[in-house]
């Protein structure tokens, strides 16, 4: 990892009636004056005692899609030892490190993208270190205590630190956005994703929650594939946070093109888990319905009474019951129709219609063996347009549209969901 001129120092600490007087930060140096600052307030969550000291760092991801396997880590220099709330001020003197600094899509410039993370130098080692769970042993050195976002939670305000070389292009950017460091913004708005761009230096807060999940923050292990454990940290081969009940799944409405006839259907899936264990003497309904229990914390309707919405209830010995109110995606394909044919060698223009309650979706096409083609997208509100597609023969186009979601740090995700497969014939 490239060593870089940037500094971080924790400043503004003031005695307040409620905390009393702070702590003092210690090995101050300084560094000439920062390019940038972020500003805010450490917190500390429920039920989370004071540690003994914090400190901040930013991280750096090549992705701001994939918040795991950090790509750089710049640490401060300096440490807090006081009582909470605690204000603070993360400066910076130069450009985010080489290391995480990406070519755009555009081909215009470079960006990276970063977390404000406070944690426990446990290793003592100065720095925080982030871990391979397969190499060096698997050791986790330090300990995360909060960060700006979660890998697990979407329901909570989440902060970003974006930086671009050049000016910055009018799509996937938020309005306003600059050349340099920018802070993105992002929260759920009347059931829609929304992120808008601040000035670097507006206030944030950094709770402090402690669980141990934030380690895959800065974990070097793979997400992508899903949860394929009772642990949704079991990437990181670390244990997760005991006695929480983890509840994952929800409803799926399914359009399917068969011989030129569309149907339709609704199923359910939960599967339950403690971080440990499933759960298997659990009872889940779906609008008043058991849900079969298919064993490894696995509980499903097949044929759920096609709705706009969907009540999940569930009751699992020693946890409280969990209520969730699923509101069902209603997109649908417009374009191409079922039964339509392509030339090969042409673009595709794909269009859904629908009031959609959350504006979340993924079109993409694979060939016979499954392969991805036609991307990337163009997209609008209501179509996606590819490049040109060439193949020859039956082609998958799948829709899916996503409703809004119950989350938690944990790992707990429910939702309902929308998949619309339809075949394309391309001829030559």
């Amino acid at each position: 990892m490239k060593t870089t001129p940037l500094a971080v120092s924790l400043a503004g600490l003031a005695c307040t009636v409620l905390c009393g007087c702070p702590g003092s930060a210690l090995d101050s140096n300084y560094k000439g004056e920062p390019i940038a600052r972020i500003k805010g307030q450490m917190i500390l969550g429920e039920g989370v005692a004071a540690p003994e000291e914090v400190r901040l760092a930013l991280v750096w991801y090549t992705s701001w899609l994939e918040p795991t396997k950090p790509d750089s880590v710049v640490t401060q220099d300096v440490v807090y030892k006081g009582s909470f709330p605690a204000n603070f001020t993360f400066e910076l003197y130069g450009p985010p490190p080489a290391s995480a600094l990406v070519p755009r899509e555009d081909g215009l410039g470079h960006e990276a993208h970063g977390i404000l993370m406070a944690y426990v130098d446990t290793n003592k080692s100065g720095k925080l270190d982030p871990f391979d769970p397969f190499e060096d042993g698997g050791v986790m050195n330090d300990t995360i205590l909060g960060a700006t976002t979660s890998l697990f939670d979407l329901s909570k305000p989440a902060y970003w630190v974006s930086y671009t070389d050049a000016e910055p292009p009018t799509q996937g950017w938020p309005a306003g956005s600059k050349k340099g460091f920018n802070l993105e913004a992002s929260s759920v708005v009347n059931d829609r994703y929304v992120s808008v761009r601040r000035e670097i230096d507006s206030p944030i807060t950094l709770e402090l929650t402690g669980e141990r999940e934030l380690a895959a923050l800065i974990c070097q292990a793979n997400f992508a594939d899903g949860f394929v454990s009772p642990n949704p940290i079991e990437p990181c081969r670390i244990a997760a946070t005991p006695n929480v009940l983890r509840v994952m799944g929800g409803v799926t409405r399914t359009y399917r093109d068969v011989a030129g006839v569309e149907t339709v259907n609704d199923y359910a899936f939960v599967s339950l888990s403690d971080g440990a264990r499933y759960i298997d003497d659990a009872t889940v309904t779906v609008n008043g319905v058991v849900a079969e229990a298919s064993g490894e914390g696995a509980y499903r309707i097949d044929h759920v009474a096609s709705s706009s919405r969907a009540l999940i209830v569930v009751d699992a010995p020693g946890f409280a019951r969990r209520d969730y109110d699923v509101r069902m995606p209603s997109g649908h394909l417009v374009t191409p129709a079922v039964g339509a044919t392509a030339r090969s060698g042409e673009p595709w223009i794909i269009e859904w219609a629908g009031t959609t309650v959350l504006d979340y979706r993924l079109v993409y096409a694979t060939d016979g063996n499954g392969e991805f083609i036609g991307d990337p997208f163009t997209r609008t509100e209501t179509s996606a347009t590819t490049k040109p597609i060439s193949y020859n023969g039956k082609v998958s186009l799948k829709y899916i549209e996503y409703g809004p979601s119950f989350s938690d740090r944990f790992g707990s995700y429910v939702n309902g969901d929308l998949h619309q497969v339809r075949e394309v014939n391309v001829l030559p």
